[in-house]
């Protein structure tokens, strides 16, 4: 069975576009490179919530996710987002995440 193979009936089967992904990158590079903090953090958070579905059926998803998790908590802690580091940490708790907050 072909890895497309296996992405399309994972898609099919979750309910997720395989397209996300690629809405995911774009959106989380734009705003690293412009940086727009207040952008970045939400979406590094979106698409890490992203791929915890994913890796309910795929777990080869779950530690990009983890890095996406921690990497949000870093910059959010960086700029004093209270709110998005309590979301953060809640969605680190709810998925058993230890994040890796060095910075």
């Amino acid at each position: 069975v072909s890895a497309a193979m296996r992405r399309s009936e994972l898609c099919e089967l979750s309910g997720l576009s395989p397209r996300l992904d690629a809405y995911f990158e774009l959106a989380v590079e734009t705003a690293r490179r412009a940086e727009y903090v207040m952008t970045l953090v939400p979406a590094l958070r979106e698409y890490a919530l992203y791929l915890l579905a994913k890796a309910a059926a795929a777990p080869w998803f779950r530690p990009r996710a983890e890095e996406l998790l921690s990497e949000a908590w870093q910059t959010a802690s960086r700029a004093g987002m209270q709110g998005e580091l309590e979301r953060i940490e809640r969605d680190a708790d709810e998925h058993s995440i230890s994040l890796m907050k060095a910075m």
